[in-house]
């Protein structure tokens, strides 16, 4: 794995880890990650955090409906990573 891929990766984990949740538009503008779905699954992959996800409608181009997946870590989920540190 690539340097850049790896800090992109902690980034994105950190945000999900302080309790914030994101979708792949919030993602882009806020961690400048381009692809959160790729993210997330090397995340569940590497680091065996499991990361809770829904559907959900937003506004999209042109202000046009789209769907798209937000993700995040559930408070249980976040305490057992943390009593592991």
């Amino acid at each position: 794995m690539g340097a850049s891929k790896s800090i992109k990766i902690k980034r994105v984990m950190n945000g999900l880890l302080r309790g914030q949740s994101y979708n792949r538009f919030e993602a882009e503008r806020h961690l400048s990650d381009h692809c959160l779905h790729s993210t997330v699954s090397e995340i569940q992959k590497r680091h065996g955090i499991s990361v809770s996800r829904k559907y959900e409608t937003v506004s999209g181009y042109q202000g046009h409906p789209t769907r798209c997946c937000r993700y995040w870590i559930s408070l249980d989920e976040r305490k057992r990573i943390a009593s592991k540190n």
